[in-house]
Protein backbone atom coordinates (compact mmCIF):
# COMPACT_ATOMS: atom_id res chain seq x y z
CA UNK A 1 0.00 0.00 0.00
CA UNK A 2 1.32 3.42 -0.98
CA UNK A 3 0.71 5.88 1.85
CA UNK A 4 1.00 8.97 -0.37
CA UNK A 5 -1.41 7.88 -3.10
CA UNK A 6 -3.29 4.89 -1.69
CA UNK A 7 -2.07 2.49 -4.39
CA UNK A 8 -2.32 -1.24 -3.89
CA UNK A 9 -0.05 -3.47 -5.95
CA UNK A 10 -0.94 -7.06 -6.82
CA UNK A 11 0.62 -9.68 -9.12
CA UNK A 12 -0.66 -9.81 -12.70
CA UNK A 13 -1.92 -12.66 -14.82
CA UNK A 14 0.57 -15.09 -16.35
CA UNK A 15 0.45 -13.23 -19.70
CA UNK A 16 2.13 -10.12 -18.27
CA UNK A 17 5.86 -9.49 -18.48
CA UNK A 18 7.97 -10.75 -15.54
CA UNK A 19 8.43 -7.19 -14.26
CA UNK A 20 4.71 -6.39 -14.29
CA UNK A 21 2.31 -5.60 -11.50
CA UNK A 22 -1.27 -4.43 -11.34
CA UNK A 23 -3.25 -2.64 -8.70
CA UNK A 24 -4.93 0.67 -8.01
CA UNK A 25 -3.80 4.22 -7.29
CA UNK A 26 -6.15 6.97 -6.17
CA UNK A 27 -7.03 10.43 -7.39
CA UNK A 28 -9.32 11.67 -4.63
CA UNK A 29 -12.26 9.27 -4.42
CA UNK A 30 -11.49 7.68 -7.80
CA UNK A 31 -9.58 4.39 -7.85
CA UNK A 32 -7.62 3.91 -11.07
CA UNK A 33 -6.67 0.39 -12.12
CA UNK A 34 -3.11 0.25 -13.43
CA UNK A 35 -0.51 -2.00 -15.00
CA UNK A 36 3.12 -1.11 -14.26
CA UNK A 37 5.79 -2.75 -16.41
CA UNK A 38 9.44 -2.59 -15.41
CA UNK A 39 12.38 -3.14 -17.77
CA UNK A 40 14.99 -5.78 -17.06
CA UNK A 41 17.49 -3.43 -15.39
CA UNK A 42 18.89 -2.89 -11.94
CA UNK A 43 18.57 0.33 -10.00
CA UNK A 44 15.99 3.07 -10.37
CA UNK A 45 14.78 3.65 -13.94
CA UNK A 46 12.94 6.41 -15.74
CA UNK A 47 9.22 5.96 -16.30
CA UNK A 48 6.34 7.12 -18.48
CA UNK A 49 2.70 7.67 -17.47
CA UNK A 50 0.41 7.28 -20.47
CA UNK A 51 -2.56 9.55 -21.14
CA UNK A 52 -5.54 8.44 -23.16
CA UNK A 53 -7.16 9.42 -26.38
CA UNK A 54 -10.90 9.97 -26.42
CA UNK A 55 -13.33 7.17 -25.76
CA UNK A 56 -13.47 4.32 -23.29
CA UNK A 57 -9.76 3.50 -23.03
CA UNK A 58 -8.25 0.79 -20.83
CA UNK A 59 -4.75 0.07 -19.61
CA UNK A 60 -4.37 -2.27 -22.60
CA UNK A 61 -5.08 0.60 -25.02
CA UNK A 62 -1.62 2.11 -24.54
CA UNK A 63 0.37 -1.11 -24.96
CA UNK A 64 1.30 -0.29 -28.57
CA UNK A 65 3.14 2.79 -27.26
CA UNK A 66 4.28 1.47 -23.90
CA UNK A 67 6.15 -1.50 -25.33
CA UNK A 68 8.48 0.82 -27.27
CA UNK A 69 9.42 2.73 -24.11
CA UNK A 70 9.79 -0.50 -22.13
CA UNK A 71 12.14 -1.99 -24.73
CA UNK A 72 14.31 1.13 -24.33
CA UNK A 73 14.70 0.63 -20.58
CA UNK A 74 11.86 2.75 -19.21
CA UNK A 75 9.10 1.65 -16.88
CA UNK A 76 5.56 2.20 -18.18
CA UNK A 77 2.36 2.96 -16.28
CA UNK A 78 -0.92 2.43 -18.12
CA UNK A 79 -4.28 2.74 -16.40
CA UNK A 80 -7.97 2.33 -17.13
CA UNK A 81 -9.61 5.70 -17.77
CA UNK A 82 -11.99 6.74 -14.99
CA UNK A 83 -15.28 4.87 -15.28
CA UNK A 84 -13.78 2.32 -17.67
CA UNK A 85 -12.53 -1.23 -17.04
CA UNK A 86 -11.73 -1.67 -13.36
CA UNK A 87 -11.42 2.05 -12.58
CA UNK A 88 -14.11 3.80 -10.58
CA UNK A 89 -15.54 7.23 -11.33
CA UNK A 90 -17.70 8.30 -14.23
CA UNK A 91 -16.69 8.11 -17.87
CA UNK A 92 -17.66 11.23 -19.83
CA UNK A 93 -17.43 11.45 -23.60
CA UNK A 94 -15.96 14.96 -23.83
CA UNK A 95 -17.67 17.70 -25.81
CA UNK A 96 -17.05 21.42 -26.18
CA UNK A 97 -19.31 22.32 -23.23
CA UNK A 98 -17.72 20.04 -20.63
CA UNK A 99 -14.13 19.82 -21.85
CA UNK A 100 -12.64 22.12 -19.20
CA UNK A 101 -13.90 20.30 -16.07
CA UNK A 102 -13.47 16.83 -17.59
CA UNK A 103 -9.95 17.58 -18.83
CA UNK A 104 -9.06 18.86 -15.36
CA UNK A 105 -10.22 15.54 -13.85
CA UNK A 106 -8.32 13.47 -16.43
CA UNK A 107 -5.21 15.61 -15.92
CA UNK A 108 -5.52 14.96 -12.19
CA UNK A 109 -5.56 11.23 -12.94
CA UNK A 110 -2.29 11.49 -14.88
CA UNK A 111 -0.72 13.61 -12.13
CA UNK A 112 -1.81 11.00 -9.56
CA UNK A 113 -0.01 8.39 -11.68
CA UNK A 114 3.18 10.45 -11.50
CA UNK A 115 2.77 10.82 -7.71
CA UNK A 116 2.30 7.06 -7.42
CA UNK A 117 5.47 6.35 -9.42
CA UNK A 118 7.46 8.75 -7.26
CA UNK A 119 6.77 6.48 -4.27
CA UNK A 120 8.21 3.41 -5.98
CA UNK A 121 11.85 2.53 -5.13
CA UNK A 122 12.48 1.03 -8.59
CA UNK A 123 11.61 4.36 -10.28
CA UNK A 124 13.90 7.40 -10.50
CA UNK A 125 11.55 10.21 -9.38
CA UNK A 126 13.50 12.77 -11.43
CA UNK A 127 12.98 10.86 -14.70
CA UNK A 128 9.19 10.46 -14.88
CA UNK A 129 7.43 11.79 -17.96
CA UNK A 130 4.08 11.86 -19.69
CA UNK A 131 3.17 10.45 -23.09
CA UNK A 132 -0.03 10.08 -25.03
CA UNK A 133 -1.99 10.49 -28.21
CA UNK A 134 -4.93 12.51 -29.45
CA UNK A 135 -7.06 13.82 -26.55
CA UNK A 136 -4.04 13.49 -24.27
CA UNK A 137 -2.68 16.54 -26.11
CA UNK A 138 -5.15 18.70 -24.19
CA UNK A 139 -4.73 16.78 -20.93
CA UNK A 140 -0.93 16.41 -20.59
CA UNK A 141 -0.11 20.14 -20.31
CA UNK A 142 -2.74 20.43 -17.57
CA UNK A 143 -1.26 17.42 -15.76
CA UNK A 144 2.22 18.90 -16.13
CA UNK A 145 1.20 21.97 -14.14
CA UNK A 146 0.66 19.75 -11.10
CA UNK A 147 3.01 16.83 -11.69
CA UNK A 148 6.06 18.70 -13.05
CA UNK A 149 7.23 15.81 -15.26
CA UNK A 150 10.76 15.54 -16.62
CA UNK A 151 9.39 15.36 -20.18
CA UNK A 152 6.27 15.05 -22.32
CA UNK A 153 5.87 13.14 -25.58
CA UNK A 154 2.71 13.91 -27.53
CA UNK A 155 1.90 11.94 -30.64
CA UNK A 156 -0.91 12.94 -33.01
CA UNK A 157 -2.08 15.72 -30.71
CA UNK A 158 -4.74 18.34 -31.30
CA UNK A 159 -3.83 21.86 -32.35
CA UNK A 160 -7.28 23.44 -32.04
CA UNK A 161 -10.02 23.67 -29.41
CA UNK A 162 -12.40 20.78 -28.67
CA UNK A 163 -15.23 22.63 -30.43
CA UNK A 164 -13.26 23.20 -33.63
CA UNK A 165 -11.90 19.64 -33.57
CA UNK A 166 -15.47 18.33 -33.20
CA UNK A 167 -16.63 20.47 -36.11
CA UNK A 168 -13.95 19.08 -38.42
CA UNK A 169 -14.52 15.52 -37.22
CA UNK A 170 -18.19 15.79 -38.21
CA UNK A 171 -17.37 16.94 -41.78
Amino acid sequence: LCGACGAVSTPTAATAAPGSSTGFFNNGDVRLSYRLDLPERTGPVGAVVFGHGSGMQTKDSCRFLADGFLSRGMATLCFDKRGVGQSTGTFVFVGARDSIPVFDELAGDMAAGVAFLRTRPEIDPKRIGLAGVSQAGWIMPLAAQEARPAFMVLMVGPTVSVGIEGFYSRI
